[in-house]
């Protein structure tokens, strides 16, 4: 038995970052004739298109499973820790909790996601590029027995009811407590 949800990481953002770099470097070589500065700015761009990427990483690649040793995810806590898997994605190092490990656990369901009041600019609406960024609407938190929280993303499921109704069942008769459910204020 194997419940996976999310997506892995694979070597598209570092593909990406890469030919950033590329397209900086050649562009300012030509402009300034000079390729010290183009090897400098093009190396500039591929470290702060890795830096942009790695702010929304788990939104994008927030892979995890459950099975009957635990749960399996990688963990995105520190900015070293995201930059390293955009790098290097197949060296990853995939963390396991123990069932006997999780001292709570409780599904997080948003009542919906909306732009934030206040925001200032000629725009009375938040296109969908801007809802992306905002919280899913769905994700599993999970409080260990050391006292360390661990927040898992269901957005990829979140129209797939069963998958997570399994989950929840499978948590219920691991953990021996069962998953409280917790609507976020709008």
């Amino acid at each position: 038995m194997s419940l996976r949800f999310g997506r892995k990481i694979s070597y598209l953002p570092f593909l990406v970052c890469l030919f950033a770099g590329v397209v900086i470097g050649f562009c300012l070589y030509f402009l300034s004739g000079n390729v010290v500065i183009g090897i400098l700015f093009g190396i500039l761009g591929f470290i702060v298109g890795a830096y942009i990427y790695s702010i929304n990483l788990s939104s994008y690649y927030g892979y995890w499973e459950v099975d009957n040793d635990g749960v399996h995810y990688y963990d995105y806590g520190t900015t070293s820790k995201r930059v390293r898997a955009i790098l290097l994605p197949t060296f990853a190092k995939k963390m396991i909790m123990q069932f006997d490990d999780i001292k709570s656990s409780a599904l997080v369901v948003g009542k919906g996601i909306q732009a934030p009041k206040g925001t200032f600019g000629g725009v009375n609406y938040a296109p969908d590029v801007v809802l992306s960024r905002f919280p899913t609407a769905y994700f599993l938190t999970i409080t260990l027995s050391n006292g360390q929280e661990v927040d898992l993303d269901l957005a990829e499921q979140s129209n797939s009811k069963a998958d997570i109704q399994e989950m929840v069942k499978v948590f219920n008769e691991k953990t021996g407590s069962k998953v409280k459910f917790l609507e976020q204020k709008a």
